[in-house]
């Protein structure tokens, strides 16, 4: 089993994708990239734009490759739904877009389905909550539903674990954590080889993340660690908007040194921290703030058709994720 990790936020934008193939099946799990529209006062800086054309451009050659496609949400750091071509002749392998969905990933969801319908591509859609999935010697299960979090106010994501031959792997998406008990005993379940996972948003604790959740992801994450001494874990994406990420968790990272990485530390790369590192980035590096965010990752004849799309079927929230 061959694992690429695609897009992280420690590549320099926000994403979480990965491309996994087998010997039977190549699939891409969550397609998606953005920026956070705002950070510490300050719209996107160039270079995080930069960065997110890159990585956009390693997904878009990895679908093109694919046998499946995998989406876990509905949040745009997660898929691209403006692309209908991009998923033709493929099968798409969903989170449930009619239950255990909020209204928000629910009309984006829908706003996916339509694009893909009106543009005439041939796709097969499943739905994957709970399911298990077989190809030749390759098996891809799936959670049922499990909260966005420490509560279901951003909705519901479905974890992802592909095995061949006894070796595992398993795609956390967005459980800012592990944070309840559901995300954990999934995981340690499963017994995956390699754990990637997006950890806690440590950088919105006190403001929109309680202090006593954060708690609970430390404990969480500790038990993993002890009932999986054999799995590295791959912690980033929301985890690692924080400069300090590695001080808020550091009892995890005492206990779990040598088996924790980030996504760049994991291929042997640098951190490219640029969202925590915003305010310094337009110190040393002046620049034009990016407002048009579709515009600067996919270009200006990309988003004038992301526009025209929006206006005929409607997808909710423009910015973010």
């Amino acid at each position: 089993m061959e694992v690429q990790l695609l897009a992280f936020d420690s590549f320099g934008a926000r994403a979480m994708c990965v491309a996994v193939e087998t010997r039977s099946l190549r699939l891409v799990i969550d397609p998606g990239v953005s920026l956070g529209p705002w950070r510490s006062g300050y719209r996107p800086h160039p270079l995080e734009a930069a960065a997110a054309r890159q990585m956009w451009q390693r997904i878009v050659q990895a679908v093109r490759e694919a046998d499946v496609v995998v989406v876990t949400h509905y949040h745009y750091d997660h898929h691209a739904p403006w692309f209908p071509e991009l998923y033709d002749g493929k099968e798409l392998w969903l989170k449930d877009f009619e239950q255990n969905i909020n209204p928000s990933q629910l009309r984006r969801a829908r706003f996916w389905m339509h694009v893909l319908e009106d543009a005439g591509v041939e796709v097969r859609v499943r739905k994957a909550d709970g399911k298990r999935f077989r190809r030749r010697g390759t098996s891809v299960s799936f959670s049922p539903p499990q909260p966005h979090g420490y509560s279901d106010r951003l909705g519901f994501v479905i974890q992802v674990v592909v095995e061949e031959g006894g070796e595992r792997v398993l795609f956390t998406s967005d459980i800012q954590g592990p944070v309840v008990a559901e995300h954990t005993r999934f995981i340690v379940r499963r017994r995956p080889d390699l754990i990637i996972a997006d950890g806690p948003p440590t950088y919105l604790v006190g403001s929109r993340w309680p202090q006593q959740a954060l708690t609970v992801v430390e404990t969480q994450l500790l038990d993993l660690l002890k009932n999986l001494p054999d799995s590295s874990v791959v912690l980033d994406h929301h985890l690692v908007r924080d400069e300090a990420f590695r001080n808020r968790l550091a009892r995890v990272y005492d206990f779990g040194e040598g088996r924790i990485y980030t996504a760049a530390e994991f291929v042997g790369q640098e951190n490219q921290l640029l969202e925590a590192r915003r305010p310094r980035l337009f110190q040393e590096h002046p620049a034009e703030p990016i407002y048009g965010i579709r515009e600067a990752i996919f270009g200006r004849e990309a988003f004038k058709r992301i526009q025209k799309l929006r206006r005929r079927f409607g997808s909710g929230r423009e910015e973010g994720d």
